[in-house]
């Protein structure tokens, strides 16, 4: 029954609706965070930009897994990435 479903609703890219994965490559590679600050408050993204916007949606209302785990990724690589004090 799950093939059926898939045809007739395949999985689309929420950005460029490429067939077949929620996030395609190509967008998920121009997904980069930077912290931004207003208020005393911090985020890694900037929550007005259209693909950001997007992908929150998805996660925050239809609970994707694939969007988390993307997120996820993005986030890990980019904590890894700065430089520990020592």
């Amino acid at each position: 029954m799950k093939w059926l479903i898939d045809f007739l609703f395949p999985e689309k890219c929420l950005l460029c609706g490429k067939v077949n994965k929620q996030i395609c490559e190509n967008c998920f590679a121009q997904i980069r965070p930077k912290i931004f600050e207003r208020d005393n408050i911090f985020s890694f993204y900037d929550y007005r930009e259209n693909t950001v916007n997007k992908l929150l949606w998805s996660l925050k209302y239809h609970h994707s897994g694939e969007v988390a785990s993307a997120f996820a990724e993005i986030l890990g690589d980019f904590v890894a990435s700065i430089p520990a004090n020592n």
